[in-house]
């Protein structure tokens, strides 16, 4: 069955036997002198060919000159400068006088600021020097020169000559290299300046030598305290040395009991951290001992026998109601997490009139301050009372150092505020 493929596939076949063989098809030597012969052969447009060659030279002719003049324009402009003469075709009258032709020979100026004229009149005779310059002396400056409306630019080439009008009986000239009649210029003698000498007032800038006040201290505002602390009460029992007897069995109170219970009231005023207070104390010390006897007592345990020394059971209690006075400093702490926190540190005394004796206390309190209102606040926390000095018991046989634990509420009424 035939393909499509099959005549594209014999025709590759035989290409390839060819190249290997070496029997392919090679061009004709004859092709490149073919074409090469019809290239001669075909005719060329020649009239085009001889514009564009015209055209070509004619511009490569033009472009220096134009870049000659260019340059001698702008070389004529850097050596004139704008002499402030009038127009080259308009006229200056000098109080009337003969025409006089003014040309301008820039070829031959030097290269400096200011332009070289020469004037040349059409007199036949050539005035002396010495006539023309006592006359140029009497002009008056500008006062007698008319100037056209128009200036000479500063690019021209040549000064076209003009009409001048002198007041001179002959004709001036002026000399192609001598100078022109300019009067000398004198210096002006310098002489001393004088102004009239201000007198300036003496300013006194007021507190300059004289001494600073201090500053003063700014007074914070002062405050009313009223508090109230329920406590609990412990006593450490010192026995007086010298004593026959001897005491055992040393019982407490227990701690929730109404003979442990201690409460305190205490008002005072508070200014710049410093507290100063008045207190009442009300407490009882009550303890429980033995006075020790002769007799022993065995007794029977699980797995071993105990003596005891059987001793007299006998009570000790006092209530004291205690006035008292104490001074404590507030300390406030820095740190932002701890601004609502206080403490209180400070030492106070207590006497009790009855009983006839007073102690001495350290006081400690920390708590935060609670604000009811912009004037008043409310201040919370653990209060520790230390006794400093010690308490004689009612019987006089023993020394008792008390210390209170328990809580402080204290109401703060800003009154400086």
């Amino acid at each position: 069955m035939k393909h499509s493929d099959d005549e594209i596939n014999e025709w590759m076949g035989s290409a390839l036997r060819k190249k290997l063989t070496g029997t392919a098809d090679q061009p004709d030597p004859r092709l490149a002198g073919i074409i090469l012969n019809a290239a001669a052969d075909r005719p060329v447009n020649t009239l085009w060919a001889k514009a564009i060659a015209l055209l070509i030279c004619s511009m490569l002719s033009i472009t220096p000159l134009a870049h000659r003049k260019s340059a001698g324009q702008l070389a004529l402009v850097s050596k004139t400068p704008d002499t402030g003469i009038a127009h080259r075709n308009k006229s200056i009258n000098l109080n009337g006088g003969h025409p006089i032709e003014l040309t301008a020979d820039h070829a031959e100026a030097p290269r400096t600021t200011k332009s070289r004229f020469k004037a040349k009149a059409k007199q036949t005779t050539e005035p002396k020097p010495e006539s023309v310059l006592p006359a140029l002396s009497k002009a008056r400056g500008f006062e007698d020169v008319e100037v056209a409306e128009k200036q000479w630019p500063a690019s021209s080439e040549n000064i076209i000559a003009g009409n001048v009008d002198t007041s001179l009986s002959d004709s001036a000239v002026i000399a192609d290299n001598g100078p022109v009649g300019v009067p000398d210029l004198k210096m002006l003698t310098a002489r001393k300046s004088t102004f009239p000498t201000v007198a300036v007032a003496s300013v006194e800038i007021p507190g300059r030598n004289a001494t600073q006040p201090k500053p003063k201290r700014a007074v914070q505002p002062w405050s009313i305290l009223f508090g109230f602390s329920p406590m609990n009460t412990f006593q450490l029992i010192h026995i007086k040395p010298n004593q026959q007897v001897t005491y055992q069995n040393f019982r407490f109170a227990p701690a929730l009991s109404a003979k442990k219970m201690a409460y305190k009231f205490h008002a005072g005023i508070e200014q710049n951290g410093w507290q100063l207070q008045a207190s009442y104390t009300h407490f009882t010390q009550a303890f429980y001992y033995e006075t020790a006897t002769d007799e022993y007592i065995l007794k029977q345990g699980n797995a071993s026998q105990e003596w005891v020394r059987k001793g007299i059971g006998m009570e000790e209690s006092q209530t004291l109601n205690m006035i008292g006075i104490g001074l404590s400093k507030k300390i406030s702490f820095s740190s932002h997490k701890l601004t609502r926190y206080l403490a209180n540190v400070g030492v106070e005394y207590s006497h009790d009139f009855s009983a006839r004796q007073g102690i001495a206390w350290g006081t400690v309190m920390v708590g935060r301050q609670i604000y009811l209102s912009k004037s008043t606040s409310l201040v919370l926390g653990p209060h520790l009372t230390y006794g400093l000095t010690k308490l004689n018991a009612a019987r006089g046989r023993f020394e008792v150092q008390p210390y209170q634990v328990g809580i402080a509420i204290t109401l703060e009424i800003h009154a400086g505020k």
